[in-house]
């Protein structure tokens, strides 16, 4: 397999994911407005994945208010903010998020997140295997 068609793949592998940890996961949800258009929420350039083998990992986090954490991920993490407001601030600035947002991360980026109101995210991250998806920076 070429280098263009394993990229192809990956990719296609990647849209399904994201598409399984944010569509599918909303649409179990209560309280989701089952009349809400379907349609894009918001895209992202993902300049690199992961070589090699990695783990799809999708999973619903709860931040209560004032919660605050420096940190950087082992791989591109992409959020949904189904409730609540976060910042997140990094060298490329300070951004907020309120419900139905969307957000990514690159791995490794140092950043900050302070939680204003109570939030549910949606996260799914592409981890090589072994590295964590999480690390506190002090």
């Amino acid at each position: 397999m070429s280098g263009r068609a394993v990229l192809a793949a990956t990719t296609g592998a990647l849209a399904i994911g994201v598409a399984l940890g944010f569509t599918g996961a909303r649409l179990a949800d209560d309280g989701v407005d089952a009349a809400e258009p379907a349609g894009l929420i918001a895209e992202a350039e993902l300049a690199s994945v992961p070589s090699g083998p990695f783990v799809v990992r999708a999973e619903r986090v709860v931040l209560p208010s004032g919660f605050q954490s420096q940190h950087r991920h082992g791989g591109p993490t992409f959020n949904f903010v189904d409730t609540g407001t976060v910042v997140i601030q990094s060298a490329d600035g300070e951004r907020r998020y309120g419900a139905g947002a969307f957000f990514f991360e690159p791995a490794g980026r140092v950043h900050t997140i302070t939680v204003l109101d109570d939030a549910r995210l949606r996260v799914t991250r592409l981890l090589p295997p072994g590295v964590e998806a999480t690390t506190e920076v002090p």
